[in-house]
Protein backbone atom coordinates (compact mmCIF):
# COMPACT_ATOMS: atom_id res chain seq x y z
CA UNK A 1 0.00 0.00 0.00
CA UNK A 2 1.80 2.99 -0.81
CA UNK A 3 0.51 6.86 -1.04
CA UNK A 4 0.97 9.75 -2.93
CA UNK A 5 0.33 13.44 -2.92
CA UNK A 6 -1.43 15.51 -6.10
CA UNK A 7 1.84 17.93 -5.97
CA UNK A 8 4.29 14.94 -5.78
CA UNK A 9 2.23 13.28 -9.00
CA UNK A 10 2.24 16.63 -10.33
CA UNK A 11 5.34 18.50 -9.82
CA UNK A 12 4.44 21.42 -12.28
CA UNK A 13 1.43 21.94 -10.21
CA UNK A 14 2.59 22.57 -7.07
CA UNK A 15 -0.40 23.98 -5.66
CA UNK A 16 -2.46 21.24 -6.56
CA UNK A 17 -2.78 19.61 -3.18
CA UNK A 18 -3.42 22.91 -1.48
CA UNK A 19 -6.31 23.46 -3.79
CA UNK A 20 -7.86 20.27 -3.65
CA UNK A 21 -7.86 20.22 0.13
CA UNK A 22 -9.11 24.13 0.69
CA UNK A 23 -11.58 24.12 -2.26
CA UNK A 24 -14.79 21.95 -2.08
CA UNK A 25 -16.31 23.71 -5.61
CA UNK A 26 -12.72 22.82 -7.04
CA UNK A 27 -13.11 19.02 -5.97
CA UNK A 28 -16.79 19.06 -7.12
CA UNK A 29 -16.10 20.32 -10.47
CA UNK A 30 -13.61 17.85 -11.26
CA UNK A 31 -15.85 15.10 -9.90
CA UNK A 32 -18.38 16.57 -12.65
CA UNK A 33 -16.56 17.38 -15.07
CA UNK A 34 -15.02 13.36 -15.27
CA UNK A 35 -18.14 12.01 -15.14
CA UNK A 36 -19.60 13.82 -17.91
CA UNK A 37 -16.53 12.85 -19.93
CA UNK A 38 -16.70 9.00 -19.01
CA UNK A 39 -19.95 8.62 -19.74
CA UNK A 40 -20.52 5.88 -22.30
CA UNK A 41 -23.79 5.16 -23.27
CA UNK A 42 -24.92 1.54 -23.90
CA UNK A 43 -25.47 0.63 -27.33
CA UNK A 44 -28.39 1.37 -29.15
CA UNK A 45 -31.56 -1.58 -30.40
CA UNK A 46 -31.97 -2.46 -34.13
CA UNK A 47 -33.42 0.34 -35.61
CA UNK A 48 -36.60 -1.72 -36.48
CA UNK A 49 -37.87 -2.09 -32.85
CA UNK A 50 -39.76 0.69 -32.31
CA UNK A 51 -40.88 0.26 -28.38
CA UNK A 52 -37.12 -0.88 -27.90
CA UNK A 53 -36.40 2.68 -29.02
CA UNK A 54 -38.35 4.02 -26.88
CA UNK A 55 -37.50 2.26 -23.44
CA UNK A 56 -33.67 2.69 -24.55
CA UNK A 57 -34.30 6.68 -24.59
CA UNK A 58 -35.97 6.31 -21.08
CA UNK A 59 -33.44 3.96 -20.24
CA UNK A 60 -30.91 6.46 -21.67
CA UNK A 61 -31.94 9.41 -20.08
CA UNK A 62 -31.99 8.09 -16.47
CA UNK A 63 -28.44 7.02 -16.35
CA UNK A 64 -27.70 10.59 -18.13
CA UNK A 65 -29.44 11.83 -14.98
CA UNK A 66 -27.79 9.35 -12.60
CA UNK A 67 -24.14 10.26 -14.05
CA UNK A 68 -24.39 13.84 -13.12
CA UNK A 69 -25.97 13.45 -9.28
CA UNK A 70 -22.64 13.56 -7.79
CA UNK A 71 -24.74 12.04 -4.65
CA UNK A 72 -24.96 8.81 -6.84
CA UNK A 73 -21.90 6.24 -7.83
CA UNK A 74 -21.12 6.61 -11.47
CA UNK A 75 -18.81 3.97 -13.55
CA UNK A 76 -16.88 4.63 -16.88
CA UNK A 77 -14.07 3.58 -18.77
CA UNK A 78 -10.51 4.92 -18.81
CA UNK A 79 -9.12 2.68 -20.84
CA UNK A 80 -11.11 0.58 -23.78
CA UNK A 81 -7.96 -0.24 -26.01
CA UNK A 82 -4.55 0.62 -26.63
CA UNK A 83 -5.19 2.25 -30.26
CA UNK A 84 -8.07 4.72 -28.40
CA UNK A 85 -6.99 7.95 -27.12
CA UNK A 86 -10.04 9.20 -24.44
CA UNK A 87 -10.61 13.08 -24.67
CA UNK A 88 -11.95 14.74 -21.38
CA UNK A 89 -13.19 18.65 -22.23
CA UNK A 90 -15.54 19.02 -19.28
CA UNK A 91 -12.34 17.94 -17.04
CA UNK A 92 -9.88 20.33 -19.20
CA UNK A 93 -12.40 23.08 -18.85
CA UNK A 94 -12.47 22.65 -15.11
CA UNK A 95 -8.79 23.34 -14.86
CA UNK A 96 -8.86 26.39 -16.85
CA UNK A 97 -11.64 27.76 -14.88
CA UNK A 98 -9.35 27.38 -11.47
CA UNK A 99 -6.32 28.49 -13.81
CA UNK A 100 -5.19 24.53 -12.93
CA UNK A 101 -1.90 24.22 -15.85
CA UNK A 102 -3.49 20.78 -16.12
CA UNK A 103 -5.65 18.70 -19.42
CA UNK A 104 -7.59 16.44 -18.39
CA UNK A 105 -6.12 13.35 -20.43
CA UNK A 106 -2.81 14.29 -18.79
CA UNK A 107 -4.46 13.68 -15.15
CA UNK A 108 -6.15 10.92 -15.85
CA UNK A 109 -3.42 8.93 -17.84
CA UNK A 110 -0.70 10.24 -15.05
CA UNK A 111 -2.80 9.06 -12.38
CA UNK A 112 -3.77 5.23 -14.04
CA UNK A 113 -0.21 4.89 -14.62
CA UNK A 114 0.03 4.57 -11.20
CA UNK A 115 -1.52 1.06 -11.31
CA UNK A 116 1.51 -0.25 -13.70
CA UNK A 117 4.19 1.33 -11.68
CA UNK A 118 3.60 1.84 -7.98
CA UNK A 119 4.48 -2.16 -7.55
CA UNK A 120 6.77 -3.01 -10.72
CA UNK A 121 9.13 -4.51 -9.09
CA UNK A 122 6.51 -6.81 -7.03
CA UNK A 123 4.87 -7.82 -10.21
CA UNK A 124 7.59 -8.64 -12.56
CA UNK A 125 6.73 -11.79 -12.63
CA UNK A 126 3.54 -11.32 -13.97
CA UNK A 127 3.70 -11.48 -18.05
CA UNK A 128 0.43 -9.58 -18.63
CA UNK A 129 -0.39 -7.31 -15.38
CA UNK A 130 -4.08 -7.35 -14.80
CA UNK A 131 -5.96 -4.36 -16.49
CA UNK A 132 -9.85 -3.23 -16.38
CA UNK A 133 -9.87 -0.03 -17.42
CA UNK A 134 -12.79 1.08 -15.41
CA UNK A 135 -13.31 3.79 -13.22
CA UNK A 136 -15.97 4.45 -10.54
CA UNK A 137 -16.69 7.68 -8.15
CA UNK A 138 -18.24 6.18 -5.39
CA UNK A 139 -20.66 8.69 -3.43
CA UNK A 140 -21.12 6.77 0.15
CA UNK A 141 -20.94 9.34 3.45
CA UNK A 142 -22.75 7.67 5.77
CA UNK A 143 -24.08 9.64 8.91
CA UNK A 144 -23.26 6.89 11.84
CA UNK A 145 -20.83 3.77 12.63
CA UNK A 146 -20.67 1.34 9.66
CA UNK A 147 -19.66 -2.71 10.12
CA UNK A 148 -16.95 -3.84 7.52
CA UNK A 149 -17.99 -5.85 4.44
CA UNK A 150 -15.19 -7.14 3.63
CA UNK A 151 -13.95 -8.06 0.02
CA UNK A 152 -11.64 -7.83 -3.09
CA UNK A 153 -12.84 -6.39 -6.13
CA UNK A 154 -10.90 -8.45 -8.12
CA UNK A 155 -9.59 -12.45 -7.66
CA UNK A 156 -7.34 -11.96 -10.15
CA UNK A 157 -3.13 -11.65 -9.44
CA UNK A 158 -1.23 -8.76 -9.48
CA UNK A 159 -4.51 -6.59 -9.74
CA UNK A 160 -3.51 -2.98 -8.49
CA UNK A 161 -6.04 -0.25 -7.75
CA UNK A 162 -5.88 3.76 -7.05
CA UNK A 163 -8.01 5.80 -5.39
CA UNK A 164 -8.24 9.15 -4.88
CA UNK A 165 -10.26 11.25 -2.07
CA UNK A 166 -12.80 13.80 -2.04
CA UNK A 167 -13.45 14.75 1.33
CA UNK A 168 -16.30 16.19 2.45
CA UNK A 169 -15.01 18.94 4.43
CA UNK A 170 -12.31 21.00 3.43
CA UNK A 171 -8.86 20.90 5.13
CA UNK A 172 -10.02 17.17 6.62
CA UNK A 173 -7.10 15.35 7.38
CA UNK A 174 -7.89 11.70 9.46
CA UNK A 175 -8.82 8.17 8.30
CA UNK A 176 -12.63 8.15 7.26
CA UNK A 177 -12.03 8.92 3.11
CA UNK A 178 -9.86 5.52 2.01
CA UNK A 179 -11.31 2.60 2.12
CA UNK A 180 -10.37 0.42 5.50
CA UNK A 181 -8.01 -2.73 4.99
CA UNK A 182 -6.87 -6.20 6.59
CA UNK A 183 -4.73 -8.86 5.93
CA UNK A 184 -6.59 -11.09 8.74
CA UNK A 185 -6.89 -14.78 7.71
CA UNK A 186 -9.37 -16.28 9.35
CA UNK A 187 -9.45 -20.23 9.70
CA UNK A 188 -12.90 -20.45 7.85
CA UNK A 189 -14.31 -17.88 5.80
CA UNK A 190 -17.35 -18.22 3.27
CA UNK A 191 -16.86 -16.49 0.37
CA UNK A 192 -19.34 -15.70 -2.80
CA UNK A 193 -17.96 -14.57 -5.97
CA UNK A 194 -20.44 -11.97 -7.48
CA UNK A 195 -20.08 -13.60 -11.47
CA UNK A 196 -17.95 -15.92 -12.88
CA UNK A 197 -14.24 -16.31 -13.81
CA UNK A 198 -11.35 -14.50 -11.30
CA UNK A 199 -12.07 -10.83 -12.76
CA UNK A 200 -15.02 -10.61 -10.55
CA UNK A 201 -15.34 -9.41 -7.23
CA UNK A 202 -14.84 -12.01 -3.76
CA UNK A 203 -17.01 -10.69 -0.94
CA UNK A 204 -15.90 -12.73 2.24
CA UNK A 205 -18.40 -13.72 5.40
CA UNK A 206 -15.62 -13.22 8.12
CA UNK A 207 -16.74 -15.86 10.53
CA UNK A 208 -13.85 -14.67 13.06
CA UNK A 209 -13.95 -11.02 14.19
CA UNK A 210 -11.22 -9.16 12.60
CA UNK A 211 -8.97 -7.37 15.58
CA UNK A 212 -8.63 -3.98 15.81
CA UNK A 213 -5.24 -4.59 15.84
CA UNK A 214 -5.65 -6.18 12.33
CA UNK A 215 -7.55 -3.02 10.19
CA UNK A 216 -5.47 -0.57 8.63
CA UNK A 217 -6.92 3.01 8.08
CA UNK A 218 -5.17 4.67 5.33
CA UNK A 219 -4.45 8.82 6.46
CA UNK A 220 -5.80 11.02 3.85
CA UNK A 221 -4.57 14.85 4.40
CA UNK A 222 -3.24 17.42 2.40
CA UNK A 223 -0.42 15.22 0.40
CA UNK A 224 -1.88 12.43 0.78
CA UNK A 225 -5.12 12.00 -1.83
CA UNK A 226 -3.87 9.24 -3.55
CA UNK A 227 -3.77 5.71 -2.01
CA UNK A 228 -2.17 2.93 -4.50
CA UNK A 229 -2.56 -0.64 -3.40
CA UNK A 230 -2.71 -4.70 -4.54
CA UNK A 231 -6.01 -5.68 -4.52
CA UNK A 232 -4.87 -9.50 -4.43
CA UNK A 233 -3.26 -8.91 -1.41
CA UNK A 234 -5.32 -7.37 1.08
CA UNK A 235 -9.58 -7.68 1.86
CA UNK A 236 -10.82 -4.04 1.94
CA UNK A 237 -14.50 -2.38 3.26
CA UNK A 238 -15.90 0.99 3.26
CA UNK A 239 -14.25 2.61 6.24
CA UNK A 240 -16.40 2.26 9.77
CA UNK A 241 -17.08 5.78 9.67
CA UNK A 242 -17.23 8.12 6.58
CA UNK A 243 -16.16 11.67 6.22
CA UNK A 244 -16.30 11.96 2.12
CA UNK A 245 -18.38 12.79 -0.68
CA UNK A 246 -16.64 9.69 -3.33
CA UNK A 247 -13.79 8.54 -3.88
CA UNK A 248 -12.63 7.33 -7.34
CA UNK A 249 -11.56 3.69 -7.80
CA UNK A 250 -9.10 3.34 -11.07
CA UNK A 251 -8.18 -0.74 -12.03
Amino acid sequence: MKSYGLSEIFPTVPNLSSIWSSNSSFRSSVRLATRKSLFHPPPPPPPSSLEKAKNYKKKLNFLRQIQVDLSSTANGRWHVNPTESLSYPHLDSAFAKYSIRLTGSEFISTLTSLTRTAFESELKHIEDQPLRGSWLDISTNYDGPLEYGWHRDSQLEGQVTLMLGFPSSSSYSGHSVFSHFTTHSPTTLKTTSEGEGHDSPLIVDMEENVKIREVIKPFYGEGCEVLVYRDDKLLHSAPDSTNRDGVWRFM
